[in-house]
């Protein structure tokens, strides 16, 4: 399996509304797309007989693992320069834990993941003031493909 598409958001977990976002209900929202690791070189696929019994690998091999995740924003954003790192300030919400947000490549490159899990990225740190920023996320695959995606402007609130 390989990574196919990245979808990226940014959510209010309070109201929904995204003209402003107090920080405290402030989420980035990741999910990856995969697909397999053959591709059909025909558009002649014939059909499978379904009378034959078939079975899983129950060990998935993951193809062209993430090596980096970098979420950066457009203006400054609580001290940070446009464009630089802003993983210090965002944590990985899992099982009721918030984890670096590197802890997310040992979950997608793991070769027993589950290709419908979504991360959700929580702010933990307050903010100094008020910004409209946009934020992007930032892959690094280990083929030095990099996959980026962004979210409209929004306004963060104290």
């Amino acid at each position: 399996m390989k990574i196919s598409s990245v979808y990226f958001a940014v959510n209010d977990k309070n109201d929904f509304d995204l003209e402003s976002i107090n920080h405290n209900d402030l989420e980035l929202f990741l999910h990856f797309d995969y697909e397999d690791d053959f591709a059909y070189s025909s558009s002649k696929i014939k059909p499978l007989n379904t009378a034959y019994a078939t079975t899983c690998n129950d060990k998935v091999n993951v193809a062209n693992r993430v090596t980096a995740i970098t979420i950066t924003a457009n203006n400054e954003f609580n001290g940070i320069a446009a464009a630089e790192s802003l993983n210090i300030f965002f944590k990985l919400k899992q099982n009721n834990d918030l984890l670096d947000v590197e802890h997310i490549l040992a979950y997608i490159n793991n070769d027993k993941f589950d290709a419908d899990d979504s991360y959700e990225l929580v702010l933990s740190e307050e903010i100094e003031e008020e910004v409209f920023v946009e934020f992007k996320i930032s892959i690094l695959l280990e083929d030095s493909q990099v996959i980026e995606r962004n979210f409209l402007e929004v306004l963060i609130t104290i």
